[in-house]
């Protein structure tokens, strides 16, 4: 009787250890550098909008969620994201002194290097 149970245990712990499984593979990232046809100035923050089409005619922010997101800091900001991004995107950054957007960009969705020119 007490084999049968201890058997039944460690099948339990195997079905358990075999079933369980982690997201732990590279994410696809995406670098921002800044580079100013203007004075320089601060970054505080910013949104990454992802675009099914050339037009952005339905853009939708970068969701934030664990790894996932995007982060900017005074004269940089990068973008992680669970998959592949979508092939068209828009920056709305926030400087210290207004908030400027890009035009749509192509990438190829695996991330990246960008510069980002400031007019």
């Amino acid at each position: 009787m007490r084999r049968g149970t201890i058997l039944l245990a460690i099948a339990a712990l195997l079905f358990v250890a075999t079933s369980a499984s982690a997201d732990v593979g590279p994410k696809p990232t995406a670098h921002y550098k800044f580079v100013y046809q203007i004075a320089p100035t601060s970054i505080v923050g910013g949104q990454l909008i992802e675009c099914e089409d050339a037009a952005c005619s339905q853009g939708k922010p970068l969701s934030e969620g664990g790894p996932q997101g995007f982060r900017c800091t005074a004269d940089s900001c990068w973008a992680s994201k669970y998959g592949d991004f979508q092939h068209y995107q828009k920056l709305i950054i926030q400087f210290v002194d207004r908030t400027r957007e890009s035009n749509v960009f192509e990438s190829d969705g695996k991330g990246g290097a960008f510069i980002v020119t400031v007019t």
